[in-house]
């Protein structure tokens, strides 16, 4: 979904993006999303690099193979391992677990256009179509 995010943000420069780590998949998913928050925080410009290397990883994603992608984009291991532990970033999944049940997401990726939810992935022209009809009300 990273490619189909970024044309679409390339192509209107009129839409608030707002991207959500939602680790769901257990303890792995968990670590995977800390440390992307992590390197958000620590190198913003590195995290879509980072997020399509944990989504193209095939397999498992324990702290040190998380780690060791991270360093493949440039982030010292230790700095992230010491950002991943900033509470912060646990408040930040909580905060964002709490507004998923609020407003009924069950999985990833998810999108709420326009005040609508739209659940799964979704394809660039779907997306534009969904974005145009919420703009015309």
């Amino acid at each position: 979904m990273v490619p189909t995010i970024q044309s679409l943000l390339k192509s209107d420069g009129d839409i608030r993006y707002v991207f959500r780590e939602f680790p769901i998949l257990g303890p792995e998913s968990v670590t995977a999303s800390k440390a992307a928050l992590a390197v958000w925080k620590l190198a913003p410009e590195k995290y879509f690099p980072f997020h399509l290397a944990l989504m193209e990883n095939r397999g498992a994603l324990t702290e040190a193979k998380v780690l060791e992608l991270a360093q493949a984009q440039g982030v010292e291991q230790q700095r992230l391992r010491t950002a991943m532990a900033d509470s912060a970033i646990e408040d930040h999944l909580r905060r964002t677990a709490e507004l998923a049940r609020k407003i009924n997401v069950n999985g990833t990726p998810a999108f709420v256009i326009g005040g609508r939810l739209v659940p799964g992935a979704v394809e660039l022209d779907s997306l534009k179509e969904l974005i145009a009809a919420a703009r015309a009300g």
